[in-house]
């Protein structure tokens, strides 16, 4: 299946991925770094998760794996694990996502918790969304 970006070239949708980690390709809704938490909203496009935002609780789906801009594709990891070089996560410690859409090993203290993944080594995040949302 292929959709037409922003500048009318065609871009193949949920390609299948042989590495057991799941991505799927969706169009943002606004510019969206890579590494943060997103959600789809009632028009279909991913926007970054608001903690704070209760209208988000449910509407969770991954963590962008690029940057990009508002129309554009936007790759979400849905499950599995993520390398990006240089971050340093820790082996065996749980993430959770912040009040700025990105990743922390310290749960946040207002809006809601969600834990998303496990450090594996410095270089890599395994994607569970093994806990729900707990509202503090």
């Amino acid at each position: 299946e292929y959709i037409t970006d922003k500048n009318g070239l065609f871009r193949k949708v949920n390609p299948v991925s042989t590495t057991g980690t799941v991505r799927k390709n969706f169009i943002a809704g606004i510019v969206i770094n890579g590494g943060k938490a997103v959600i789809m909203d009632i028009d279909g496009k991913v926007y970054p998760f608001d903690i704070t935002d209760e209208s988000h609780y449910d509407k969770y789906i991954g963590i962008a794996e690029n940057a990009t801009v508002q129309d554009d594709i936007c790759t979400v990891v849905i499950n599995g694990e993520v390398k990006t070089l240089g971050i340093g996560w820790l082996p065996g410690i749980p993430y959770y996502i912040t009040n700025t859409s990105f990743l922390s090993n310290i749960p946040p203290t207002v809006g809601i918790i969600k834990q998303v993944g496990v450090g594996i080594n410095t270089d890599t995040i395994l994607i569970t969304n093994g806990t729900e949302l707990i509202a503090i």
